[in-house]
């Protein structure tokens, strides 16, 4: 078992299941699309099809809507600041159960109709509860990367040095991205054997899967690492392409539309081919029961 096998199976399994792409692709798409309705509810009174948004369009009153936007007739506090937070809460909410679904379809177990469905039904509430272990487990990996920056930021202040605060934020970064190539990896395999063999031991299947992930790092640490790299280098093609130029006419900003909807398709597509790579690990490491409950001996 290496990363690279795990991750061509991976790919494998998105190329092979392209309703979960869409389902994945979905996920932020909903909210973002209720947080849209939320802009126009409040916009289109003030804007609607008004000599004012065609020339914002046009760029030629950009001045005149950086002053509309910040003031009572805009709403747009309420838009992005209530209206966001739903947004995310909503997006969290939605990929717990198509997690579910999408681990239920890669585990393709024989006699089992409409996989997807049944997997959300199943399976939704063990990985509900698996999430109330992650994240106190990534609050401290945060506060962890956090106290090393503010510890790189001390020792700037007191040395008159400006390079140890940028060397500051790459070593909480660094510390960052180890514990979570740690913590992600074995929350998803606690996820999988939860799945897999119905037991509902979540914590003790997170605390075993944890020890799993350590004994193995040649394994998850670069398989973790190659599919952060993947995303960031998406993101990265995209801000490259975009940030040179400003879209000003209502063609150009239906390009950029299209141009964001295909980078979340690309990033589904990485989520399906994470998915893929850790249910091949988990059959490779022999489909242990990691969240099954403690037996006594007599």
């Amino acid at each position: 078992m290496n990363f690279v096998t795990l991750l061509g199976n991976g790919f494998r399994a998105a190329r092979r299941h392209p309703r979960l792409i869409l389902a994945a692709y979905l996920v932020p798409l909903v909210p973002a699309l209720l947080l849209a309705a939320l802009a126009r509810s409040s916009f289109a009174p003030v804007l609607d099809f008004s000599l004012f948004s065609e020339r914002v369009l046009d760029g030629r009153w950009f001045a005149v809507w950086r002053d509309f936007s910040p003031s009572p007739a805009s709403d747009l506090g309420v838009v992005l600041g209530s209206g966001l937070t739903l947004a995310m809460l909503v997006a969290a909410l939605l990929q717990v159960p198509v997690a579910a679904g999408t681990v239920e379809v890669l585990l393709a177990r024989d006699g089992v109709e409409h996989p997807f469905f049944a997997g959300v039904a199943a399976h939704s509430g063990r990985f509900f509860r698996a999430v109330l272990w992650f994240l106190p487990a990534a609050a401290l990996a945060a506060g962890l990367a956090g106290g090393t920056a503010a510890l790189f930021f001390k020792l700037a202040e007191k040395q008159s040095n400006a390079r140890l605060d940028l060397v500051g934020l790459g070593a909480a970064a660094l510390v960052a991205l180890l514990l979570l190539a740690i913590l992600d990896p074995a929350y998803d395999l606690a996820r999988i054997a939860a799945a897999r063999h119905g037991d509902r031991k979540t914590l003790r299947g997170y605390l075993r899967a944890i020890g799993v992930v350590l004994r193995r790092p040649a394994v998850f640490l670069p398989l973790f690492a190659s599919l952060v790299l993947l995303a960031v280098a998406l993101h990265l093609v995209y801000t490259a392409a975009r940030s040179p130029w400003t879209p000003a006419t209502a063609l150009a900003i239906l390009a950029v539309l299209l141009a964001q909807q295909l980078v979340m398709g690309l990033r589904a597509l990485l989520r399906v081919a994470s998915w893929g790579a850790e249910v091949a690990a988990y059959r490779a490491l022999g489909e242990p029961r990691l969240c099954e409950r403690r037996v006594r001996r007599p």
